[in-house]
C-alpha cells in the first residue's frame, strides 16, 4: 500500500478476508475488509469501497466486534460522500460519532478528517475547517505517520482551495519530507494535487 502499488495491496487484503472467513476468525475479516477498503479509496473507486464496507459493519454489527466500527462508519460516511450522496453520508457520519472512544486517538482523527469533507461539501467552511484541524491536531503530536499525513494533506488542500496558501504550503512540506524520508509513494497524487492548487491561488 504505502509504496503505491494500490492493486497489489487490494489482491493482498482480498486474500486476507479469504483466510480470515475459512479460519472463522470474524474480527480479522472486519479488519481485512477495511482494508480492502482502503486500498479501494486510493484508486478512487467508491462504489466498491462501499460494498466492502457494507459487509464489514454486517459482520461487525452482527458478531459485536467493535474494535473497528468507528472507522468503519467513518469511510463508510466518505464512500456516500464521494458517490454524492450527501444525506446517507451525514447519516453514517452521526454513527461514527456515536460510537468512537476519547482515548482512539487515530480513530478520532479518521472520523474528523472525513466529517471536514463532508461540511466541506455542504459548504459550511467554518465547521469543516474546525473539524479538519480537529483530525490533524488529534494525533499532530504521536507517531502515527499515517493518519497525520492524511489529515495533514486533506487540511492542506481545504486551506488551498481558499487561497491560504502559506500554511498550505508548509503542511504539504513538512508531509513530503517524511514520505521522501521513507520512501512512501502512497500520497504522491494528493501532495502533487495540493501543489498544483498552492500554484493556482498564488497567480491568481
Amino acid at each position: 500500500m504505502v509504496t503505491g502499488d494500490l492493486r497489489g495491496a487490494e489482491h493482498v487484503y482480498r486474500q486476507f478476508v479469504d483466510a480470515a472467513r475459512e479460519a472463522g476468525v470474524v474480527q480479522l475479516q472486519v479488519a481485512a475488509l477495511r482494508n480492502v477498503a482502503y486500498a479501494l479509496f486510493y484508486q478512487n473507486l467508491p462504489a466498491p469501497a462501499a460494498d466492502a464496507l457494507d459487509q464489514a459493519l454486517a459482520l461487525s454489527e452482527s458478531s459485536g466486534e467493535r474494535w473497528n466500527r468507528t472507522e468503519l462508519f467513518a469511510l463508510r460516511a466518505r464512500a456516500a460522500l464521494d458517490l454524492g450522496d450527501v444525506p446517507s453520508a451525514e447519516s453514517f457520519m452521526n454513527r461514527a460519532l456515536e460510537v468512537y472512544r476519547e482515548d482512539d486517538v487515530t480513530a478520532i482523527s479518521e472520523v474528523y478528517h472525513h466529517l471536514g469533507m463532508i461540511r466541506a461539501a455542504q459548504r459550511r467552511d467554518a465547521e469543516a475547517e474546525a473539524s479538519l484541524r480537529r483530525s490533524l491536531n488529534s494525533v499532530r503530536d504521536t507517531d502515527y505517520g499515517w493518519p497525520i499525513t492524511n489529515s495533514a494533506l486533506a487540511l492542506a488542500k481545504f486551506l488551498a482551495e481558499r487561497g491560504q496558501v502559506a500554511e498550505a504550503a508548509a503542511l504539504v512540506a513538512d508531509r513530503e519530507r517524511w514520505v521522501r524520508e521513507h520512501e512512501l509513494h502512497l500520497w504522491d497524487p494528493q501532495i502533487a494535487e495540493v501543489r498544483t492548487l498552492i500554484l493556482a491561488a498564488t497567480r491568481s
